[in-house]
């Protein structure tokens, strides 16, 4: 069982203090920092900020991974980082392409990063690639993006885990499971090429995404251990839940690879 920090049923902005510092504390001097959030949660982008300026205050070199952005859009982000464009025009462009995240929500994050000097870069492949995997059940080529292998039956416990958490009703309820599992695991092999690559170059990664990413067996975390064969006391994973988002599952942050830290968030 993993420790767990609860936190009182407060106003967001009074709750941060102490259980914040526990997981920081936890992460420090480790080289993958990794946060699964819940989706434009502000409670979760507090903990991705702070985890990111934790690693800043002990690194020149830290790198910012995150979901937001694919491996396409790269360029975008790079202008807005360097100040080429203006955060308006970053936001009129990204809106303008595929991916759907708000990033209003993410500026805290986004601008810490770019305070701090740390590199922030998109690790997600082009939707358009994984909503083809989806709809065809094959994967692209190794031109697709992928140094990881994408399959998901190579991973033990990432289709069991992953399988119940796909909706039952709507549009994607149609898809047959085994393309769904096809393309996560395509975007969590493109994903874990693009920390593993950070990491070869020597950097500190804060990795941001959501949770089923970083947390589940064989998913993001554990791709990029496998791939580097990186000792589990220089990984870290910290989890954010809201006790009123229904979502709180412990045992998910510990694996045979990783042991993780969760955060318990209540108001």
């Amino acid at each position: 069982m993993l420790p767990v920090v609860p936190w009182p049923a407060v106003e967001v902005g009074t709750l941060l203090v102490r259980p914040v510092g526990a997981a920081l504390d936890y992460l420090r001097g480790r080289v993958l920092r990794a946060v699964g959030e819940v989706h434009e949660d502000p409670v979760s982008v507090v903990v991705a900020r702070e985890t990111l300026i934790g690693a800043c205050r002990e690194s020149s070199r830290v790198a910012l991974a995150v979901e937001y952005f694919n491996v396409e859009q790269q360029s975008l982000l790079d202008g807005w980082v360097a100040g080429r464009i203006a955060w308006r025009v970053l936001l009129e462009k990204y809106r303008a392409g595929p991916e759907g995240f708000p990033l209003e929500k993410y500026r805290p994050l986004l601008e810490a990063a770019r305070s701090c000097g740390a590199r922030i870069v998109g690790v997600m492949p082009p939707r358009s690639a994984a909503s083809m995997v989806a709809r065809s059940g094959r994967l692209p080529g190794r031109a697709g993006g992928y140094e990881v292998d994408p399959r998901p039956e190579a991973w033990p416990g990432y289709t069991r885990a992953l399988a119940r958490l796909f909706p039952r009703s709507g549009p994607m309820a149609r898809i047959p499971v085994e393309r769904l599992l096809l393309a996560q695991s395509y975007k969590d092999s493109v994903a874990a090429g693009r920390v593993a690559g950070l990491l070869e170059e020597g950097y500190i990664v804060v990795l941001v995404m959501g949770w089923a990413h970083v947390e589940l067996p064989g998913a993001v975390v554990e791709r990029v251990v496998s791939r580097l064969g990186v000792p589990r006391e220089s990984v870290g994973v910290v989890g954010v839940r809201r006790l009123d988002l229904g979502v709180l599952d412990v045992g998910v942050l510990s694996t045979d690879t990783i042991a993780g830290y969760l955060v318990v968030a209540g108001r």
